[in-house]
């Protein structure tokens, strides 16, 4: 994610990318099965449509040419980052409803309310 967003300023930055389509990404393909995997939760699996592609892998040489990037970071350790900081994310907001909740008299409407 850092990198995608290290690619949007050189991007900005850099007159010879203005209305260029520029692919930015590792150069190493990673199935959406190994994405879900990474993410968790119920998975299920869907038929294979007609035009489906089995796989892709696009390629990065005109970012590195036009912008000179490159990836600094391990898209998988990123997400396992990110994930981490969401899931810590998500219990602080629930502790501190719950708190807010039990706090609340019987009865007493909220600002939602």
């Amino acid at each position: 994610m850092s990198d995608v967003a290290r690619a949007f300023a050189l991007a900005a930055q850099t007159p010879a990318a203005n209305g260029l389509s520029v692919n930015v990404g590792s150069g190493t393909a990673l199935s959406v099965s190994a994405l879900a995997d990474m993410v968790g939760g119920e998975r299920v699996a869907a038929a294979a449509r007609v035009n489906d592609l089995r796989a892709t892998l696009a390629s990065t040489c005109r970012a590195k040419e036009v912008l000179g990037f490159q990836t600094t970071t391990d898209f998988r350790e990123e997400m396992r980052r990110e994930l981490d900081a969401e899931a810590k994310n998500s219990r602080a907001t629930t502790s501190r409803a719950e708190g807010a909740s039990a706090r609340r008299p019987r009865g007493a409407a909220s600002r939602a309310d």
